[in-house]
């Protein structure tokens, strides 16, 4: 699949940036991507095997599934159901102390995706 990453050094321990990552309610004030999210069934917080429902800003919607969530470290999900656009959409956020800059964490973004139809697969992927 194809992938892309970037990332961000934030000077803040990586334990909060753990959680502020994984509070919903904060999360929408500064996640400029999301427009609104819940998680699905009974579910509270993020958990292997817990789904969550996402609208993004330009409006697409999806339904993914954490398939890990290590604090402080890492979260990882899967689309399970979404946009046409997409065949396969997964990501994670790795949160890594930073050796250089005291006190900051480097917090690393991955997107991996297969789109449809084939023409356009053939163009992105």
């Amino acid at each position: 699949m194809p992938a892309v990453e970037d990332s961000a050094l934030i000077r803040a321990p990586k334990a909060a940036l753990f959680e502020l990552a994984q509070d919903y309610a904060l999360r929408l004030r500064w996640d400029p991507f999301l427009r609104a999210l819940r998680f699905e069934g009974d579910a509270a917080e993020a958990a292997p095997g817990v789904r969550v429902w996402v609208r993004a800003w330009n409006g697409l919607t999806m339904s993914v599934e954490y398939t890990r969530v290590a604090p402080p470290d890492t979260v990882a999900m899967k689309m399970i159901a979404g946009p046409p656009i997409f065949r396969r959409f997964a990501g994670s956020w790795r949160f890594v102390d930073e050796r250089d800059v005291p006190g900051a964490t480097r917090v690393i973004f991955r997107y991996a995706f297969t789109t449809r139809p084939s023409l356009l697969a053939r163009l992105v992927d």
